[in-house]
């Protein structure tokens, strides 16, 4: 969505962004003065976001070996099909410019 650039849409983004902040330090959480499309989050989404993080941080998955050799397998068995398709398509190409 774009909007114009007017006095109100600032002071609109300066009251969500002092609502960040305000969240951010631990200070008093409010909804966003835009509703559900605005830039400030609402309580309840930094609730559950902050019990999230808390109870399953990012990490690397004991099982990441095997998605690893399940990906490469994947690319390493059709590179064989990819690179008899590009052959065949340069050949053709070569046959159509005149090459050959």
């Amino acid at each position: 969505m774009i909007a114009k650039l007017t006095a109100e849409n600032l002071r609109k983004f300066a009251a969500a962004q002092a609502a960040q902040k305000e969240e951010a330090a631990g200070g008093a959480k409010k909804a966003s003065s835009f509703g559900s499309m605005g830039f400030a989050r609402s309580a309840t989404n930094t609730v559950d976001r902050a019990k999230a993080e808390e109870a399953a941080p990012h990490g690397v998955p004991r099982n990441w070996q095997v998605n690893v050799r399940k990906q490469l397998k994947k690319g390493l068995s059709g590179k064989d099909t990819r690179m008899t398709k590009i052959q065949k398509r340069l050949d053709q190409l070569k046959k159509e410019v005149g090459g050959e």
